[in-house]
């Protein structure tokens, strides 16, 4: 699965649905969890909650996203730059999540992935337009919200996987979730090569 696409997906800021109705939008403890993502290519992907502040970050081999989930704000992390950006989704709407608004969702089964239980949920969001594709997005969720793995689904076909490899349930530092010192905003002309 792209990173972007399933970074969306997890951005979750609406209210907790029962698990009766669909997984909930976000874990409800810390946790950080380990994923490998195939589809465009395969890569690891490191995720970690950090609840009582609302907070989310996600790591990729190029850099990481900080989400505060709150305040909708979202930093992205050049580390090799050494720079960020900073950006606002308050102007979207109610956010994206793993259950976008008007979506039909489906109970699956459940499955055990990483070591965890997770129920698997079908999720049909809402075309944006008549002509669109169908997609659909699987996703093993626990019943404390952790997505164990997340299948993107376009025009019946599998496009991209993200699953579980590792689950630690620990305090997370929130130091994690903010710009790290040294680190100054994003400047196109030192970011670009040397001519």
């Amino acid at each position: 699965m792209r990173p972007a696409i399933l970074c969306a997906m997890l951005l979750a800021a609406g209210p907790a649905l029962a698990q009766a109705d669909g997984p909930l939008p976000a874990p409800v403890r810390d946790v950080a969890v380990t994923y490998r993502a195939t589809g465009e290519k395969e890569q690891e992907i490191r995720m970690a909650w950090l609840v009582a502040q609302g907070r989310f970050r996600m790591e990729t081999p190029g850099g990481a996203l900080l989400h505060d989930m709150r305040s909708r704000r979202t930093t992205i992390l050049m580390t090799e730059q050494r720079m960020f950006v900073e950006g606002s989704d308050e102007d979207r709407g109610p956010g994206i999540g793993l259950v976008p608004p008007g979506s039909r969702v489906a109970r699956l089964g459940t499955d055990r992935i990483a070591g965890y239980d997770c129920t698997v949920w079908r999720i049909e969001p809402p075309k944006d337009s008549e002509g669109d594709e169908a997609r659909a997005n699987e996703a093993c969720v626990t019943a404390d919200g952790v997505p164990l793995r997340v299948v993107e689904i376009e025009g019946g076909e599998e496009v991209g996987r993200t699953v579980a490899t590792r689950v630690d349930y620990a305090r997370q530092d929130p130091a994690q979730f903010e710009v790290p010192p040294g680190y100054r905003p994003f400047d196109p002309q030192a970011a670009a090569p040397a001519r």
